[in-house]
């Protein structure tokens, strides 16, 4: 036992960077996100729950940060219980506990952690957490686009340059939002790959430090070889049936395969 806890004290001294994160990025964003079980059911363990078979609408009611706390809780309540040992579960469970000195997540612990959780957002908060406690130097925020500012004392960022390979989401408007934004017109593979470039420096001057691809979640990941040529002319096609579609309202441009690659 003495060896085991001789290794975790130098473990919690070595300084982490963190290479994926979700965050708030800036403090002044952490203005009116005061509402502990709003945040704790954004993501993840609101999956958990629905998978142990809480409704939808039920998660909808319990996220209204205008009700009470209490009340709230008591809606998800029977499933949490069943939700406590997965990964999602413990690790809030171990947070609050580091944070705010409250022993786990359940109906007597709810409202003391609800206040003190609102107690908590202030000016200072993300660095006592991530710095102070967690001994983060450097978090990687994945944040789907790299067009914000962010606090480079505790974060980086990197971009997402999807919408040139699989326009996300398929109804987005990418030609027309692209063509407005940097005043350009989109008419062939060369003024895509064009546009690309600036996008690209832009977000470099912005301050991020690498590209993410989140394409896995719609295809394999297997890119072949193409040539410019045979992409150009498939892209040229991918044009003119969003010219087509443009006149019932569809302004989608869906790249197949080949200009993906």
């Amino acid at each position: 036992m003495r060896v085991y806890e001789e290794i975790l004290d130098y473990i919690r001294q070595i300084p982490v960077i963190d290479t994926h994160e979700h965050l708030v990025h800036a403090e002044d964003l952490l203005e009116g996100r005061d509402d502990v079980l709003q945040e704790f059911l954004l993501h993840y363990m609101s999956s958990d729950l629905i998978s142990a078979g809480l409704k939808a609408e039920t998660l909808e009611t319990a996220r209204d940060k205008k009700r009470d706390i209490l009340g709230c809780w008591e809606l998800i309540e029977p499933h949490w219980e069943f939700c406590g040992h997965t990964g999602y579960g413990r690790v809030l469970d171990d947070s609050v506990r580091a944070i705010y000195w409250i022993d786990g997540i359940r109906g007597s612990t709810i409202e003391e952690l609800g206040e003190k959780f609102r107690e908590a957002n202030k000016p200072g908060h993300l660095k006592e957490i991530l710095k102070d406690l967690c001994n983060i130097e450097l978090a990687i925020i994945d944040p789907w686009t790299g067009r914000f500012k962010c606090d480079r004392s505790l974060f980086r960022r990197v971009w997402r340059p999807q919408n040139y390979i699989m326009p996300m989401p398929p109804e987005f408007d990418i030609v027309g939002w692209l063509e407005e934004t940097y005043a350009v017109k989109i008419r062939s593979l060369s003024d895509w790959l064009e546009v690309f470039e600036r996008e690209l420096d832009e977000n470099l001057a912005n301050g991020i430090i690498g590209l993410k691809s989140v394409i896995a979640y719609q295809r394999p990941i297997r890119f072949e070889e193409v040539s410019f040529k045979d992409a150009a002319i498939v892209f040229q096609k991918a044009l003119k049936d969003r010219t087509e579609k443009c006149e019932y309202g569809d302004k989608s441009l869906v790249l197949p395969k080949v200009v993906q690659d």
